[in-house]
């Protein structure tokens, strides 16, 4: 929400700096979404979270191979007018993507993420339940999971 308002406010500014830093200050706050949004996939489907987050890369880096095309169809004579359109098209596509996961997101265990199976287990786990050398180091902690 941070950054739609930075870009639209960003819109109304006319200094070059202001608007850099405007645009800054506003992306610096994604860094919260991001976060988040990491830690629900694992919240949603603990043995399905590498399969979730190699899909939501992909279409997340969909926007980077479109923006650019969709940029250049709308800005043609570098105008301020044009530009302003691009942010406020950024602006709604950041908007409907919070509107769709505000409705339709949950941190919960889906039900169709239950196969019935234990969650891996912990790389300390096995750590601890190897068999150790001599020296104190661990031989292999894969072979001791039984």
């Amino acid at each position: 929400m941070m950054l739609v308002l930075c870009l639209l406010l960003s819109t109304y500014l006319t200094d070059p700096s202001s608007i850099v830093a405007c645009i800054t200050f506003g992306t610096a706050f994604t860094s919260f979404v991001y976060s988040a949004s990491s830690v629900n996939i694992l919240d949603m489907a603990p043995l399905h979270a590498s399969v979730l987050k190699g899909l939501s890369n992909t279409i997340t880096n969909l926007s980077g191979i479109l923006t650019p095309r969709i940029t250049g169809f709308i800005v043609q004579t570098q105008s301020a007018a044009e530009w302003r359109v691009v942010f406020y098209v950024t602006s709604g596509v950041c908007l409907l993507g919070g509107a769709i996961y505000g409705l339709l997101g949950s941190g919960e265990l889906q039900p169709w993420a239950e196969d019935g199976l234990e969650p891996p287990v912990s790389v300390a786990l096995l750590a601890a339940k190897a068999p150790r050398r001599e020296d104190g180091r661990v031989d292999n902690p894969a072979a001791s999971v039984s």
